[in-house]
């Protein structure tokens, strides 16, 4: 590129720049002031998620936060069975073995029920099934927060968000 902008031959525009240094004349050094937050704008580039499935339990409701792209719906509120299920498969269990133990743990379904149950939830895109296998697809929110990053600045934007959202909540 730089050939066609200078009039110059080949040797000379391999010299001409390979890298440029400066100072400032006044003396001063924006790396000494500008370091932490260049360090902060790193950290925010690493972590940076653009959309994402979380959750948020709370007195007995869990509450869906869909912030995907293809997201149809942002928020969803489960509670009774529907939520005893969402919380039960945050590890992978076939439909058999969730009927079992709902029926264990002293909740009376039958298994039309439950398999219309799983079916919305899979349809919501909240959970995902493979080979009767289901799971639950949203993280909780403090675990996301906790794995944002080591930067407190991010952890209590967070969290400063978190507790916006329940100001906002209509139970």
């Amino acid at each position: 590129a730089y050939k066609k902008l200078f009039p110059f031959d080949d040797e000379t525009i391999h010299k001409l720049a390979l890298f440029f240094t400066f100072e400032y004349k006044d003396g001063r050094a924006p790396k000494t002031y500008v370091s932490e937050l260049s360090k902060e704008v790193e950290l925010w580039k690493k972590y940076y998620c653009p959309g994402g499935l979380v959750y948020i339990n709370h007195s007995g409701i869990l509450i869906i936060f869909d912030k995907r792209e293809s997201a149809s719906k942002t928020r969803f509120t489960l509670t009774g069975i529907e939520k005893v299920l969402y919380e039960f498969c945050d590890e992978a269990h076939s439909e058999k073995y969730i009927h079992r133990e709902l029926l264990k743990s002293g909740i009376k379904i039958n298994m039309n029920d439950l398999e219309t149950i799983l079916d919305k939830l899979v349809e919501d895109r909240l959970m995902m099934v493979e080979d009767d296998w289901y799971l639950s697809l949203a993280v909780s929110i403090e675990e996301q927060a906790s794995k944002l990053s080591p930067s407190n600045n991010i952890k209590q934007i967070f969290a400063d968000a978190y507790s916006e959202i329940w100001e906002h909540v209509d139970l």
